[in-house]
């Protein structure tokens, strides 16, 4: 049961990360601000913006995600849990955190704050993710 939670988990996880990266262009996976300087030259207020090629910070926690949901399928494959749970397991995660980033695009509901991050901390309070 522990190793079908933590598959359950991680599937959310990962189905969050996925979103995410979708929502990026392909310049924000691979370029972007790295350095930002304000300051006065001259007496005038100055804003340097440095941008330099970088991969996304999500593009990493999808990944990491990705690797703990391998290993605990594996887990739980090798502990004798069917494979058919396991799965289960996986689709389960993914409608859940699917349905919750539907109610929260909901015209009819109103938040405060962006709904991806929302769901990002409603799945860390139940330590879902990271």
């Amino acid at each position: 049961q522990a190793l079908l939670e933590l598959v359950s988990a991680k599937a959310a996880e990962v189905a969050y990360w996925e979103r995410r990266i979708d929502e990026l262009n392909e310049d924000d996976l691979t370029w972007g601000v790295t350095k930002i300087e304000d300051g006065i030259d001259r007496d005038l207020t100055t804003h340097i913006e440095t941008r330099e090629a970088r991969k996304d910070l999500a593009l990493d926690l999808l990944h990491v995600a990705q690797r703990d949901l391998a290993n605990f399928a594996a887990a739980a494959l090798h502990a004798g849990v069917d494979r058919a749970l396991v799965k289960v397991a996986q689709s389960q995660a993914v409608q859940i955190v699917e349905i919750l980033r539907a109610a929260l695009n909901d015209d009819r509901v109103t938040i405060t704050g962006e709904p991806e991050a929302v769901i990002l901390d409603a799945l860390r309070r139940k330590g879902l993710a990271a």
